[in-house]
């Protein structure tokens, strides 16, 4: 018998196929509020053992006591809209704050007494209300809900960090999507997993924990926090997380792979099951490459999403088993074997994983940690040669002239490109590539009539002739000279890769 140690990302059977853009108009409202999912009965000690930590350091209060005088935290209820925002007040520390706010909310739906607190948490970023009138107090609080409301706390921005409909992805990479959440009914037990996991979360482009934070504006002390928390709840599930990483970068080679190439991962749990002392882990994975400019912005960037198995001892975590989407296809196995009924939505959690990779490389690239280096000679040959056809290679003191053509869906695109050598002025590995006229709307470019170089090698002269102009969207306000009719003369110093343009005009 299978014991469930991990809950299936229930979001996978119900992501609604409302387009991403309606996100902001949507706010914070939650796709899997109408899921059916058959889920064991939970035994709740885990959570009540956080919660009371949390109540000793003020965090959260109890719907009551029970008859042995014990606080009661009504793990086993759902949570209502209203009820999450004071929550997510009192873990701030806001709760004087906010019950003094004015209010500036537009929402017609909420009682006078929570006025105060609802405009706190409009104005401060923390929720949207369900629609532009409506803040939804009683409505059931979901998964996605809530973990929207965390995410906004550590300063992500729904608006282009996230989704609020599917904030899976980076709920992950932030250490707050707790394995053992119910995604489908969400409860108080649940929401205790994430907030506490969101107190261990680091702040956006921050190396500072939300717990820290909340240290330094005085919610709690250091001392008070390290009473009530000696070590980490979740620590068993970041090993676990660590485990699929590692296992990942096994089979894909990850960090910055060139000059100006960077590859990272990002991974979500579907399911997870122990069986016979061994942990079976189904991750979606995401594997993202990405290219970067000189100036180190993003160019070509994209990936591809598969589903994993990865099978770890139970006790000391060590891998055991690892196969790779493209291996588990190779055995024949389609994504809906690995995963029956879970699999067909997996590219709408790409969306949000291709989000976690790009921001993960673009933070790396701004800390200094990954950027664009300059290129040895035979690194530049050689990413010249993965798109370019050469078909002609003149060798010079300075620098290799390679000449050739690209083939697109528009038509070939010549090219001519100096990739200079070591010792030379402009440096090493230096790419440049030689202007040449447009013969088309698509810039279409041909090789020259005629290229030649000077009798010492250090000048290249290269020329095109057209009798007639080329004029594009004649007619139309977006009418325009690709070139003249004449002879387009280019001079190229190949000793600084400076070329000049002369054109000869016909004569009448």
């Amino acid at each position: 018998m299978k014991k469930v140690v991990a809950g299936i990302l229930c979001i996978l059977l119900c992501i609604s196929l409302v387009s991403e853009v309606l996100a902001v108009d949507i706010g914070d409202t939650d796709s899997s509020k109408s899921l059916n999912w058959d889920w064991e009965s939970r035994d709740s000690s885990f959570e009540n053992d956080i919660a009371l930590k949390m109540e000793q350091i003020r965090l959260i209060q109890g719907v009551g006591k029970r008859e042995d005088g014990t606080t009661d935290f009504g793990l086993d209820r759902q949570v209502t809209r209203m009820q999450a925002v004071l929550i997510v007040i009192r873990l701030l520390g806001k709760g004087a704050e906010a019950a003094a706010y004015p209010k500036t909310h537009p929402f017609t739906d909420v009682p006078n007494w929570a006025d105060s607190y609802v405009s706190y948490a409009y104005d401060k970023g923390i929720t949207k209300g369900v629609s532009g009138t409506r803040f939804g107090t009683a409505d059931k609080m979901g998964a996605a809900g809530y973990l929207t409301f965390m995410l906004r706390i550590l300063g992500y921005k729904d608006s282009s960090d996230f989704s609020c409909k599917l904030p899976w992805a980076l709920a992950s990479y932030c250490g707050i999507l707790p394995t053992q959440i119910d995604k489908a009914d969400f409860l108080r037990s649940d929401l205790i997993d994430v907030t506490c996991a969101t107190l261990y979360a680091h702040m956006k482009d921050s190396s500072l924990q939300l717990k820290d934070k909340l240290i330094n504006e005085g919610v709690f002390t250091k001392a008070q926090f390290d009473a009530a928390f000696p070590q980490d709840p979740f620590a068993y599930y970041r090993k676990i997380d660590k485990q699929i990483a590692a296992a990942i970068a096994e089979k894909e080679v990850q960090g910055q792979l060139a000059f100006d190439k960077y590859s990272t991962e990002c991974h979500l749990i579907i399911e997870m099951y122990q069986e016979n002392g061994v942990t079976t882990i189904k991750p979606m994975v995401y594997n993202y490459e990405t290219d970067f400019q000189e100036d180190n912005t993003l160019g070509t960037n994209g990936g591809g999403t598969g589903p994993w198995v990865i099978k770890l001892d139970a006790n000391t975590l060590k891998c055991l088993e690892c196969y790779s989407c493209n291996e588990l296809a190779n055995q024949g196995l389609s994504w809906e074997d690995i995963l029956p009924g879970k699999s067909k939505h997996a590219s709408y959690l790409s969306q949000g994983m291709d989000r976690v990779c790009r921001m993960e490389t673009q933070l790396l690239l701004k800390k200094g940690v990954i950027g664009y280096r300059q290129p040895t000679y035979n690194e530049a040959l050689a990413r010249i040669n993965t798109y370019l056809e050469i078909t002609q290679t003149i060798e010079t003191t300075p620098c290799t002239i390679l000449i050739g053509e690209t083939n697109t869906s528009h038509g070939g695109y010549a090219d001519i490109n100096l990739i200079y050598k070591s010792g030379s002025a402009v440096g090493e590995g230096k790419t440049l590539s030689l202007p040449m006229p447009s013969e088309s709307c698509w810039n279409r470019t041909s090789q020259p009539d005629k290229l030649w170089l000077s009798d010492d090698a250090l000048t290249l002269y290269y020329s095109y002739h057209y009798d007639e102009p080329l004029v594009s969207d004649e007619g139309t306000p977006m009418e325009h000279i690709e070139h003249q009719a004449g002879t387009y003369c280019y001079t190229s110093d190949l000793k600084t890769g400076k070329t000049s343009l002369n054109i000869l005009v016909n004569k009448q």
